[in-house]
């Protein structure tokens, strides 16, 4: 499933040069717009529930196991009442958009340990975890362990954003209840002539040359956002404007979402 070339609709004062849409066109993407994005969910066989995302470069793909007995989990194993999710998130060997991307045995994508992590793997795992939380009634898994794994094929920006939607995507494909989907995106802040530019769905490239970045998480119909990250220091205006776009960001991804899995039920 494909859209997205919609605009946002804050407008702002000055466009950044040379930004795409993270395909073959040549087109220049205003502040405001989203790069290309591309859906699609039971993409796995040997899984629950399965999806992957492309937001422009960055391409991220999603398994989910269960709901199952703590004792076949690579999580905790101790005694629970309610059921307990636990995410993990790779990065593929060669995942950089500069490098080709090594073909990847299934064994090695979607059924690792988490022993091994690096410290960036281990926060975007956590941070995983905690922007799907809010959207699982985990009080109706007594007993029983949700698995996500997350392997990033490829990076080229906002790697969080994709990996939220792409498990989100994936535990509806699965089948699980939940209380809405999630959605996320990120903004990046850069001055450009002065004149602080908000930059949504950035790439790589212009989050290095940030000096601010915002993701927000956030639940479609409940409007309630389930992480906030903030790097950089941004003024009351600048970070109301960014905040803005991000949910409007989110809004505009929810439906993507939507569309996708109603597509797959046509």
């Amino acid at each position: 499933m494909s859209n997205s070339y919609t605009p946002l609709p804050l407008s702002l004062q000055a466009s950044p040069k040379e930004r795409t849409y993270g395909d073959i066109t040549s087109a220049c993407r205003p502040p405001q717009s989203l790069r290309r994005v591309l859906m699609d969910t039971s993409i796995l066989s040997q899984s629950s529930g399965s999806s992957i995302i492309e937001l422009g470069h960055t391409k991220v793909v999603c398994s989910v196991h269960g709901p199952r007995s703590s004792s076949s989990s690579f999580g905790q194993t101790k005694f629970h009442s309610d059921g307990i999710l636990n995410c993990e998130v790779r990065y593929a060997p060669n995942f950089g958009i500069r490098a080709e991307t090594k073909a990847l045995e299934k064994n090695q994508v979607f059924e690792g340990k988490r022993s091994g992590l690096t410290p960036e793997e281990i926060e975007l795992s956590a941070r995983l975890e905690d922007s799907l939380m809010a959207s699982i009634p985990l009080n109706k898994l007594p007993k029983s362990v949700l698995d996500i794994y997350v392997m990033v094929l490829q990076g080229d920006g906002s790697i969080f954003s994709a990996a939220v939607m792409s498990a989100s995507l994936a535990l509806a494909d699965a089948g699980l209840e939940l209380y809405d989907l999630v959605s996320c995106c990120t903004v990046a802040v850069k001055s450009i002539e002065g004149i602080p530019i908000c930059l949504a769905d950035p790439s790589e490239d212009e989050m290095s040359e940030a000096e601010g970045i915002v993701t927000i998480a956030m639940l479609g119909n409940w409007k309630e956002v389930t992480v906030w990250n903030q790097t950089g220091r941004l003024d009351s205006e600048v970070l109301k404007r960014t905040v803005d776009l991000c949910r409007d960001g989110c809004s505009i991804l929810y439906k993507c979402m939507k569309q996708c899995l109603t597509q797959k039920c046509d």
